[in-house]
C-alpha cells in the first residue's frame, strides 16, 4: 500500500471516530453538564444584620452596598454553579471592593440551590467565604439569603439578603 493511501485512510479512520464521538457527548454529556441549564443574572446583596463575637444580634450600620454582575448560574441534575463578579460601593459614593470573583458550587434541588461560595478581592488582598441559599424558579427573579463571616469586622458574622434579575 503506497504511502499517500494510508495517510488517507488514517485521516478517514479518524475523522469516523471523531464523528462518532461527537455524536455520543452531544447525546450523553459529561455527568454535569448533562441537561444543563445556563441563566445569566445581574442583581444586588445588602446586609441585614451581624452576629456579634458575644452572640448578639445587630442591624446593619456598614453604609454598603453590593452590585452583583456578569454573573452566570449552571444549573445541573442536582449540582449549580455560580460565578460573578461582585462590587461594594459606600453609600457616599466610595467603592471599597472592586471587580471581586465570586464562585461557588452546591446542590440544587427542588428549585432551592444550597451554595458554599468563595469571593477573591485582588484590588484589597482579601478573600472570604459563605453560603447562600437561593430560590430558583424556571422563571423570574432569584432571590435568597447569604451568610459570611465579615470580611471587614473580624469575628462578626454578617447575614444579608440577594436578589438576582436574569438578562
Amino acid at each position: 500500500m503506497s504511502q499517500p493511501i494510508f495517510v488517507a485512510l488514517i485521516a478517514g479512520a479518524c475523522t469516523i471516530i471523531s464523528a462518532i464521538l461527537t455524536a455520543l457527548i452531544t447525546k450523553y454529556g459529561l455527568p454535569f453538564w448533562r441537561n444543563s441549564k445556563v441563566i445569566r443574572t445581574k442583581g444586588t446583596a445588602s446586609e441585614i444584620f451581624a452576629i456579634l463575637p458575644d452572640g448578639s444580634i445587630a442591624k446593619d450600620e456598614s453604609g454598603y452596598g453590593y452590585d452583583i454582575s456578569k454573573a452566570t448560574i449552571n444549573l445541573g441534575k442536582n449540582k449549580i454553579r455560580l460565578s460573578a463578579i461582585l462590587n461594594a460601593t459606600m453609600t457616599t459614593g466610595e467603592v471599597i471592593i472592586s471587580d471581586a470573583e465570586l464562585t461557588g458550587d452546591g446542590v440544587f434541588m427542588n428549585g432551592v440551590a444550597y451554595i458554599t461560595y468563595h469571593v477573591h478581592d485582588i484590588r484589597n488582598a482579601q478573600e472570604w467565604y459563605g453560603l447562600l441559599l437561593l430560590r430558583v424558579p424556571g422563571l423570574g427573579d432569584i432571590s435568597g439569603y447569604w451568610i459570611a463571616e465579615d470580611h471587614i469586622k473580624a469575628g462578626h458574622i454578617a447575614m444579608g439578603s440577594i436578589c438576582l434579575t436574569r438578562i
